[in-house]
């Protein structure tokens, strides 16, 4: 499976397409879309709020269960926060994730081949995966 760039419009491949989907899961909000009102993640409106162990532990799930949800290609192992805790407490953050690929996991093969990290950085403004 392949899919096409979001930003280039270039052919990009299945682990590619995967972890791009990630970034269009966690910048969705729940109901956001007209057609597809069950579909988003809902993490921005934890952004800004003060930032506390609870809530810190709460965001590290809901972006888990919504890849786990939305996401068949990718599994997440492990997750950890990195940045200053005054950044953390203002909602600004960077959210690294130990993912398992399954590349034909949408048709419910669930065969892992390969782990890789994947890094998020988390603002304000939004969800971007490096």
């Amino acid at each position: 499976m392949s899919g096409v760039d979001r930003y280039t419009f270039q052919v990009i491949d299945n682990r590619a397409s995967a972890v791009q989907s990630i970034e269009v899961i966690l910048s969705t909000e729940l109901r956001e879309r007209y057609q597809r009102r069950w579909f988003g993640a809902s993490v921005r409106k934890l952004l800004g709020r003060l930032g506390r162990p609870r809530l810190l532990a709460l965001y590290r799930q809901i972006v888990a269960i919504a890849i786990e949800i939305y996401e068949p290609r990718l599994r997440v192992c492990k997750s950890v926060f990195y940045g200053e805790i005054d950044d953390i407490r203002r909602g600004e953050f960077e959210l690294e994730m130990l993912v398992a690929f399954r590349p034909n996991g949408h048709l419910g093969d669930p065969t892992e081949v390969e782990q890789f990290n994947l890094t998020l950085d988390v603002s304000r403004t939004g969800v971007r995966v490096l």
